[in-house]
């Protein structure tokens, strides 16, 4: 009997265990169609990250005797946005595909008191019997980060950190989700605020997965290296030069890596306290633009003529009743009010869609501001570009726009209006389409104002050169092997001095810099006033980068080609493009 009963309680401790750490890849969907062929989905991570882009690994194995193609579908419902998206795969006969996708997530307070999100996943081939959906749902923490974190520092210690969690707060026993691969997308990444990875998992990570969570990190990521040599530094985990370490806090752009030591065992309880109040990106979506905004505030808005609208409706009234009743249709021509009702419906239509193409025109009017961040290393040359954009519709023929590089694009909440299709001060049910590069349903609806937070990843060669050594007190030698014009232009060399060029003087692409002694007062002021347009968050990410060195801040002097492109109809009456990133050497 006493043998009996130590089983039965290693049992429920290994269960009780793996219950705790192991939300690694989630299985979502598993469809069987015959011994040789099947569906999988599964999340990378689980229902606890939270809004962004979410990660999953659709694996197919197609044993019939033909190619077939299936169409993956997830319907993701939280508060009150609804985000759909298709994804085809082809697979030929008798082979298998295994593709990630990375599919849009709703934020879940969104403006309703509710945490809770709900996904519907559905795989369907042509000739196949299908199958209801398969749903997930779960509760997200609004007080709490989104954490995940690599196996090796989960299998020990992710039960006890939600355990310490749990005694802080009664009722919350989430810490974090573990992970047993990251995705290949640094999109993928965006429902994360905070990873957590040892050194060993770091290093094996694939080239790919490392890049994309580099990406990840320099839009604001916040990546945390456990690491067991006790003085490890950024070269010994593995990582390129940071822009400005402090601490062994190493800053990469707008995110951050950490070092930290841990015995290879065990991690310090005093992580709850650490992370609880970090960033969340999932709350700026719904709170950052809501409020002070300075791309929104000198836009304007928009005020609504009720006193026009009570005009058109007291002479509507007028036309259809009395006078179509006593003058039009007088007594004895009563079988003349099925003709003159319908063509005094029709006038009074038209003359509404005349008053609005009048007032509110075709297409629409907008504002975009975007921050390059420009990454010269010869391993990762690429644009990073942080848009957010805010635009008022007239009378849009078409409210979806393709866009067939796929840009991370979210739609973010304004101030309550009525020309505000998410809030007018009530609740309303947003749905956005995302189709492999089409995107549609509510995203430019007709008369309404909306913002969007908006990144995406180009390839380019561009750099500033250092062409010579730095230091006491001389004139930096700078040389411009950008692909674009800037003007404005701000460095900090290797001692904290900085420089600038003659107020508006262009740098034109091959050509030197001609630099004169600044302060870093001056830098502070200009750097404050051209931010003011982005979002509080972002502001104060963009404005921390003075503590870097060897950076360069700048405005672009064409600033429309670095845009992201939305909607065609839409008329964007200024552009502004604030360039940085960190010298090279040639």
């Amino acid at each position: 009997m006493k043998k009996r009963h130590w089983k039965v309680l290693l049992l429920l401790s290994i269960l009780l265990f793996g219950s705790n750490w192991s939300y690694a890849e989630k299985n979502v969907l598993n469809r069987k169609y015959d011994s040789t062929s099947f569906v999988k989905v599964d999340h990378l991570f689980d229902e606890h990250v939270k809004s962004g882009f979410h990660p999953y690994k659709v694996t197919i194995r197609n044993g019939y005797e033909r190619p077939l193609t299936w169409t993956i579908r997830f319907d993701t419902n939280a508060s009150n946005y609804r985000y759909q998206t298709s994804h085809q795969i082809r697979v030929e006969a008798g082979a298998e595909a295994v593709e990630e996708l990375i599919i849009p997530a709703p934020p879940t307070k969104g403006h309703r008191y509710s945490n809770y999100r709900n996904v519907r996943v559905s795989a369907t081939a042509p000739g196949l019997e299908n199958e209801y959906p398969r749903s997930i749902s779960g509760s997200v923490d609004p007080n709490w980060p989104a954490i995940v974190m690599s196996k090796n520092l989960a299998r020990r210690n992710l039960s006890r950190l939600s355990s310490v969690r749990k005694e802080q707060k009664r009722g919350q026993d989430y810490f974090a989700s573990s992970f047993n691969e990251l995705p290949s997308n640094w999109k993928g990444l965006t429902c994360v605020d905070i990873l957590m990875i040892d050194d060993a998992s770091w290093r094996a990570l694939p080239k790919q997965q490392k890049r994309a969570a580099m990406t990840w990190v320099r839009y604001g990521g916040r990546l945390e290296v456990f690491a067991a040599k006790q003085d490890a530094t950024f070269e010994d985990v593995g990582f390129e030069e940071p822009d400005f370490v402090k601490e062994k806090k190493g800053t990469f752009s707008l995110g951050t890596v950490t070092i930290n030591h841990w015995n290879g065992k065990d991690l310090p309880d005093q992580l709850v306290n650490r992370y609880a109040g970090s960033r969340q990106f999932d709350n700026s979506f719904n709170q950052d633009f809501s409020k002070s905004w300075g791309l929104l505030d000198d836009f304007g808005t928009k005020n609504f003529n009720p006193f026009l609208v009570f005009i058109l409706l007291v002479i509507f009234a007028v036309l259809v009743g009395p006078i179509n009743l006593f003058h039009f249709a007088k007594a004895g021509q009563r079988h003349r009010l099925f003709i003159t009702t319908p063509i005094i419906s029709l006038v009074a239509s038209l003359v509404i869609i005349f008053i609005i193409l009048v007032q509110d025109g075709m297409g629409g009017n907008g504002r975009r501001v975007v921050f390059v961040d420009v990454q010269s290393d010869p391993e990762q040359r690429q644009l990073q570009l942080l848009q957010h954009q805010v635009s008022r519709t007239g009378v849009m023929l078409r409210s979806g726009f393709d866009n067939e590089a796929t840009p991370g694009v979210i739609p973010v909440n304004l101030p309550p209006s009525r020309w505000n299709p998410i809030n007018n001060g009530q609740f309303r049910n947003s749905n956005y389409q995302f189709n492999q590069g089409s995107y549609s349903g509510d995203f430019f609806r007709s008369r309404s104002e909306q913002g969007f937070h908006l990144r995406a990843v180009r390839p380019t060669r561009s750099r500033i050169e250092r062409r010579g050594p730095e230091g006491g007190g001389e004139v930096p030698n700078l040389f411009s092997s950008m692909e674009f014009a800037v003007t404005n232009f701000f460095y900090i060399d290797l001692n904290g001095i900085v420089w600038k060029t003659a107020k508006e003087a262009p740098v034109e692409p091959g050509q030197e810099i001609q630099l004169e002694k600044s302060d870093i007062i001056e830098l502070t002021e200009w750097l404050n006033d051209v931010t003011n347009v982005m979002a509080e968050a972002d502001q104060r990410q963009i404005r921390n980068l003075k503590s870097s060195r060897q950076r360069y801040f700048a405005i672009a002097k064409t600033p429309t080609p670095l845009m992201i492109d939305t909607h065609s109809a839409i008329r964007w009456k200024q552009d502004f493009a604030i360039v940085s990133g960190m010298t090279v050497e040639p």
